[in-house]
């Protein structure tokens, strides 16, 4: 659990899927949309759960950035409460959902230092 409302993981797979549903979410917040298979869109469907597909890019040295408009967005969506119960995904868990929740800390007021000893335990 990230916050009140707010769940963080790694891709979801068919053997989580009733866990999933056990959490009763009103969104899924995808940061792969590329890797968004049909299975899950259809499960997401039936039963009625909002999912956002954001594709923040990549963080890598030397020139390459996310997206800060997508990153804002993403940001945004985590604060709307109307959405929560609500699921952050990329692939592993860790890069992509780790740099969103690192910016929803931010707004939250947590120090840096804070937000990079979370960002190393996933």
């Amino acid at each position: 659990m990230v916050s009140k409302g707010i769940f963080r993981s790694g891709y979801p797979i068919l053997c989580n899927y009733g866990f999933l549903e056990s959490m009763e979410l009103k969104t899924v917040l995808c940061l792969c949309p590329e890797s968004l298979k049909f299975e899950s869109r259809a499960w997401l469907r039936e039963r009625k759960i909002s999912f956002f597909e954001i594709n923040i890019g990549d963080n890598r040295e030397p020139f390459i950035s996310m997206n800060g408009g997508a990153m804002k967005q993403c940001v945004s969506l985590l604060t709307d409460q109307t959405k929560h119960p609500m699921l952050v995904h990329c692939i592993d868990g860790k890069n992509k959902s780790s740099c969103v929740v690192g910016c929803f800390r931010k707004l939250q007021g947590w120090c840096l230092s804070a937000i990079f000893e979370e960002f190393q335990r996933f």
